[in-house]
């Protein structure tokens, strides 16, 4: 509901405008996810869940609930500053993704080659493993201070996952893990490119459905190690704010019912090459727990 630069209302909004109902779910007062709802959708967590709020998430998951998780980026300190008494800011969730066969790195990922602005933190790209779902048709999109995933494991009959959205340059582009964001490529500390910015994951239900941590029913969720991309400030641009409303409507089951392009106006969407990609993002300036039913 925060029409603010750093609120999501435009990623409700749109998601409205495709018939798809958008609520507030408040574990404290609320109790368990309600049942009838099609997808959860955590944006940009500040601090860390408590185990309370855990456990709910993760019975809607076993009963089949579809989650799309955004994440907040990684906690940067400037120079002699420590993490004392921030342990617990900008979640990773790696203690829930582990058993998807993902984990988020604790970096930034930056692209020297395709970025927009003058911040190689915030890598652009058009590289889009095939889903056709999701990311078909998608023109540019770029990320603010995104996280790495890395896949920990092979997908099996149980959990099967793909990439969404890679960086564009193999040489250019890497998991900066220096706390102070001194970039420089740094081999076996950094992720070497092209790194993984957001992830598709499916889980059959288990074989042995006696064990009380069983997934009852197959699920999904969708992984984007970025949260700014997607707020008021950055949605509107190039195909952010497609992406995200495409995540949600697979995951909810549903077929957008209009192309975004006739329900709003936007800048238009471009399909160029990584040398193109720079020039033309380089003159756009960067200005300075919902519940689908």
């Amino acid at each position: 509901e925060n029409k603010k630069e750093g609120g999501i209302s435009q990623v409700a909004e749109a998601l409205e405008r495709q018939n798809i109902g958008t609520a507030k779910w408040l574990p404290a007062t609320m109790g368990p996810v309600p049942p009838d709802c099609n997808a959860l959708i955590i944006a940009g967590a500040r601090r860390e869940l408590s185990s309370d709020v855990k456990g709910k998430m993760l019975a809607y998951q076993r009963a089949g609930g579809s989650v799309l998780l955004l994440l907040e980026s990684s906690l940067r300190l400037p120079t002699g500053e420590t993490r004392a008494g921030k342990e617990d800011w900008n979640p990773r969730f790696n203690d829930m993704l582990a058993d998807w066969g993902v984990q988020v790195g604790d970096d930034v990922v930056v692209d020297m080659a395709n970025h927009v602005g003058q911040d190689v933190g915030c890598p652009a790209t058009t590289t889009y493993p095939p889903h056709d779902k999701i990311v078909n048709d998608l023109g540019v999109t770029f990320y603010i201070r995104p996280r790495s995933l890395t896949f920990t494991k092979r997908s099996s009959g149980i959990v099967r996952f793909a990439s969404l959205v890679k960086t564009m340059g193999a040489e250019t582009s890497w998991g900066e893990t220096d706390p102070t964001l001194f970039v420089r490529y740094d081999a076996g500390t950094d992720v070497p490119g092209p790194v993984d910015i957001a992830a598709v994951l499916v889980r059959e239900p288990d074989r042995d459905q006696s064990a009380p941590t069983a997934y009852k029913q197959a699920a999904k969720m969708v992984v984007i190690g970025n949260s700014g991309f997607a707020t008021n400030e950055f949605a509107g641009r190039y195909s952010n704010l497609d992406f995200v409303v495409n995540c949600a409507a697979w995951l909810a089951d549903r077929e957008p019912m209009l192309d975004s392009k006739e329900v709003r106006a936007v800048a238009p969407k471009l399909e160029i090459t990584a040398k193109d990609l720079r020039r033309a993002t380089v003159i756009m300036g960067l200005t300075p727990f919902m519940i689908m039913s």
